[in-house]
């Protein structure tokens, strides 16, 4: 009797199992051309107000980084140019660590595709060298301000550099150091009171 009562509930769940895939396959699939739409919708206001970095990571997936949506090879190209531009633009002002992280990301989402890659401003050798300039103008402003005694300015600084390049062993080692400096002098300072 047990096994009959077995057999027919699970002949009875597999008959649920096979209407819940029916009903659910009648359900159109979203279309393609709606998601693209969709995207455009969300993309094209922020590259109107220059936000390209955002509009960057709504086209990016994690598991493709560097190949734009499908039909969205122009918006990506606005976006990885125009952040290209804002760090040019952000280096020509001396703001170091806003160019290094406008290069760095742009770095993250480079094009794989070829034929978009090649529609790039700059290669991905030329971005990494921008990154590597503003890491070091970065390093040289944190030594300036530790050779001043002014040790919390220097060690802001260098944590403005790892926060872009956190491959930057000299600034990592730099804010270690001048961090036990300072909590040194500030015990020096508490005891003096």
């Amino acid at each position: 009797m047990k096994r009959w009562l077995l057999g027919g509930m699970l002949l009875n769940l597999s008959l649920l199992v096979s209407c819940a895939s029916r009903e659910n396959s009648r359900q159109p699939l979203p279309d393609l051309q709606q998601q693209e739409a969709a995207l455009n919708g969300k993309v094209a206001p922020l590259l109107g107000k220059k936000e390209y970095a955002r509009a960057l990571e709504l086209m990016t997936t994690k598991d493709h980084p560097g190949s734009p949506p499908e039909g969205m090879q122009r918006e990506y190209l606005l976006a990885v140019n125009g952040l290209l531009e804002s760090g040019e633009t952000s280096l020509a002002a001396k703001e170091y660590a806003e160019a290094g992280h406008a290069f760095t990301k742009v770095l993250a989402v480079y094009p794989v595709t070829r034929s978009v890659r090649g529609r790039v401003k700059w290669s991905a050798e030329q971005v990494a060298a921008r990154v590597d300039s503003c890491s070091a103008k970065l390093m040289e402003e944190g030594l300036l301000e530790y050779r001043r005694g002014r040790l919390a300015d220097a060690v802001r600084i260098w944590k403005e550099l790892v926060a872009f390049n956190p491959e930057y062993r000299g600034a990592r080692k730099a804010i270690e150091t001048a961090s036990r400096q300072l909590k040194a002098l500030q015990a020096l300072e508490r005891g003096s009171r």
